[in-house]
């Protein structure tokens, strides 16, 4: 009965550390998992929230820009309709005369 019992003591023990070991790298395990992939989300957020950024000031420089050139075009062709066509016009004229 002894030897029964010392056995039994002696595998309960043991086995007591097994699965004191498994729980620690199942836990461990799990920390790390979680941890991946909490680094992995911020680094997609991170990603994203530049690229939003990028996408934004570049869209905001084309606007700008296209904006720009019809103000150009627009103060261009108002001008040369009054007066580059008639100064241009006079030049020729000043070349004929000459």
């Amino acid at each position: 009965m002894s030897i029964y019992g010392a056995a039994k003591g002696s595998s309960s023990s043991s086995t007591v550390v097994v699965v004191v070991i498994v729980v620690v790298v199942v836990v461990i395990v799990v920390v790390v998992v979680v941890v991946e992939v909490v680094v992995v989300v911020v680094v997609v957020v991170v990603v994203v929230v530049i690229v939003v950024v990028v996408v934004v000031v570049v869209v905001v420089v084309v606007v700008v820009e296209v904006l720009n050139i019809f103000w150009w075009l627009n103060d261009s062709s108002s001008s040369s309709c009054s007066g580059s066509s008639s100064s241009s016009f006079r030049g020729s004229k000043y070349i004929l005369v000459a």
